[in-house]
């Protein structure tokens, strides 16, 4: 098995489609029924991806697994046009807070990604091969197995193409 760790915002939503879903929106009575759109220029790299590597399933490590369920995310990856699985049921990395003191004051603020995606593998165990796909670099351990992406842009060709040979090299 192979495994696609997906951050949302900044892979497969960048800048233009964000700001072409809120002006949309200003005009429409109450608010959309997807509440951003994914950029179709960063849609087919992912798509890409699946095509070389049809064995591969999406974890979802974004922040979108706080406020969406499965169902609702399969909902808005058919919209998208996403063809790549998500893995059932271990569907999302876990959620890992830590204690931090900040201005003198205790918060509970979250773990790196890295550790969050970790901990996943630690529960489930490490697959033939991963990748992240993230457009935040907080992987620690795990930098090697991250291809970065800038919000501006998203996910690109060439993001996929670093993708698609990490998946097919066997993590040491």
């Amino acid at each position: 098995m192979k495994i696609i760790f997906l951050d949302i915002d900044g892979v497969i939503v960048n800048r233009r489609s964000l700001t072409e879903l809120r002006n949309l929106a200003r005009g429409m009575e109450g608010r959309p029924s997807v509440p951003y759109a994914a950029a179709k220029e960063c849609i087919e790299p992912l798509n890409a991806i699946y095509d070389a590597h049809p064995d591969a399933l999406l974890v979802i490590s974004s922040t979108w697994r706080l406020d969406n369920d499965l169902k609702r995310l399969k909902h808005i990856f058919e919209i998208w046009g996403v063809r790549i699985p998500i893995l059932t049921p271990m569907w999302k990395t876990p959620r890992l807070l830590e204690e931090r003191e900040v201005g003198g004051k205790p918060f509970m603020l979250a773990k790196p990604r890295g550790h969050e995606i970790q901990a996943w593998l630690d529960e489930h165990g490490t697959p033939e091969s991963f990748v992240i796909l993230d457009d935040d670099s907080d992987m620690d351990h795990l930098a090697e197995r991250l291809v970065l992406t800038r919000f501006e842009e998203g996910l690109t060709l060439a993001h996929a193409q670093r993708a698609i040979k990490m998946l097919a090299e066997a993590r040491p």
